[in-house]
């Protein structure tokens, strides 16, 4: 809705202009008036009106000096100047001050309301173009807030360290490789954005919204301020939100990447300690030991004799009994993860075939980090593995079985027999056995639980490993033994699958 403000001096007039129209139907919802023009400046401070009637002769400031005064003070309001015949001269001067238009007196009806209809055109065509501008800026700034989120992520997530390019582009973003540096991770919720609460005078080097969290990069100058501004500003939020802090590292990418790390290891001690907001992994990377570590041993145990046994109950007592022994001495994140890898190793152990492959991907290439990642609390991260555990059962004992095991059986052989050649995928094997290559892409996921790619990929990769180690042939030579043409999507690939690019594999 618009707003108008009628000056002039005399009462009647202003009663005759708010008579005259009918304001409320052109959209005005505020009509105002007052009889001087300091008057009218006080009102336009309160209060940005977008369309201004006034009277051209007025005592001590007249209707010319006042709107040079609304310009000078940059007001855009319309302007529409009343006028009698023998100042008809003097009103056109007034154009030159960006009045929309002069009404003669006696004030006639039909031609004041044309004179409103204007002025609503113009306040119209300049709220459209503002609108459109601010569409504008707004998308040149999420364009250029993705570009940075998409630089950074191929830091952080390690996709772009073995670039030369990478620092010089840190650099052009304002990190500083000399200067030191924090990174913090918090929960972005839809109606929890810290962006909007952050104090004027506290600067962020980035802000990086990746699938996995949000982030903020600070200078270690500035970690006290933030620290404690982001402690506070968490302890008054939801119960859901909470923040990870890494320790100081230099600006390049491999600090950064070990900064992202820490961060996104850290956020998880929430698990243990809900009643916190704010964790810096300062205060944990010395508490690494595992308090009460033989009372966590004997859950272990009855752990693993409850998965030999497939005894779910038993499994679910164990778990929840170490859960209730981290929470309750306040151990680290790092005590979780331990326990967690022990757990997942005995289901490695309990998913092994007859033939001494590993029953699929997602029952044992799951990693303790990832899996506490996708949980919000200990229960739901102990019902995230009971899950696992009875599904990882039920596949081992239907893979007993000959009808099962049969078609995988086959599958896994072509690839053990033709992993070297480049070509080999779905088609090339669905061609070989004469199925339709959906229902082979869907039977081996089903019963091999991961992607027939997958397996090719981890088959390659075990090869290559085992050439690394033999030390007879060049990474080159190894590459292109199992599969690949293309040396950094190999190495890539390799470092994915044994946290070390092949380089270091074979040098080590």
């Amino acid at each position: 809705m618009r707003s108008v403000l009628l000056v002039d001096d005399e009462y009647f007039i202003r009663v005759r202009v708010r008579k005259c129209v009918d304001w409320q139907a052109l959209g005005f919802d505020m009509v105002a008036d007052c009889e001087s023009g300091r008057e009218a400046l006080e009102l336009l401070e309160a209060h940005p009106f977008d369309l201004v009637v006034l009277d051209i002769s007025m005592p001590i400031m007249d209707g010319l000096s006042l709107c040079r005064e609304i310009r000078a003070r940059g007001y855009d309001s319309q302007l529409v100047i009343l006028t009698g015949y023998d100042k008809f001269e003097y009103a056109k001067s007034a154009l030159s001050f960006g009045v929309l238009d002069y009404i003669l007196k006696p004030i006639d009806e039909e031609e004041m309301e044309q004179v409103v209809k204007k002025a609503c055109e113009r306040i119209d065509r300049k709220e459209s173009l503002e609108h459109q501008r601010a569409e504008h800026l707004l998308l040149k700034s999420q364009a250029e807030q993705m570009k940075s989120d998409i630089f950074f992520s191929s830091i952080l997530t390690d996709s772009f360290l073995e670039r030369p390019e990478t620092a010089e582009m840190l650099c052009q973003y304002g990190v500083d490789p000399k200067e030191k540096y924090r990174l913090i991770c918090f929960r972005e919720e839809a109606s929890v954005r810290p962006e909007t609460a952050l104090p004027p005078d506290i600067c962020l080097a980035a802000s990086i919204s990746l699938p996995q969290g949000a982030f903020w990069l600070i200078r270690e100058e500035e970690r006290q301020r933030i620290t404690a501004w982001l402690k506070e500003w968490a302890e008054q939020l939801p119960s859901e939100c909470f923040l990870g802090i890494s320790t100081p590292h230099s600006g390049t990418p491999e600090q950064l990447h070990l900064a992202y790390q820490e961060a996104r290891l850290i956020f998880q001690q929430r698990l243990l300690d809900p009643a916190r907001r704010a964790f810096c992994y300062d205060d944990y990377v010395s508490g690494r030991q595992i308090i009460g570590f033989e009372k966590l041993r004997n859950f272990k145990a009855s752990f693993n004799e409850g998965l030999r046994a497939q005894n779910l109950e038993q499994i679910d007592a164990a778990v929840s009994g170490a859960f209730g022994h981290l929470v309750a001495e306040r151990n680290s994140i790092f005590g979780l993860h331990l326990f967690l890898e022990n757990m997942l190793f005995e289901i490695q152990r309990l998913t092994l075939h007859a033939n001494n492959e590993w029953l699929g991907d997602a029952l044992f290439r799951m990693q303790a980090f990832e899996l506490i990642n996708s949980s919000d609390t200990l229960e739901s991260l102990k019902n995230q593995l009971l899950e696992t555990i009875a599904h990882c059962i039920s596949q081992k004992n239907y893979f007993a079985s000959s009808a099962g095991s049969l078609l995988i059986k086959k599958v896994e052989q072509i690839v053990k027999d033709n992993y070297m050649d480049a070509n080999l995928g779905l088609s090339a094997i669905s061609r070989a056995l004469s199925l339709n290559a959906s229902y082979l892409s869907d039977a081996f996921r089903r019963f091999h639980g991961q992607t027939l790619s997958q397996y090719i990929t981890q088959v390659r990769m075990a090869k290559a490993r085992d050439l690394l180690l033999s030390g007879e042939l060049s990474l080159v030579e190894v590459m292109e033994q199992v599969g690949y043409s293309d040396p950094y999507y190999f190495s890539k690939r390799f470092k994915k699958f044994y946290g070390v690019p092949p380089s270091a594999y074979k040098a080590n």
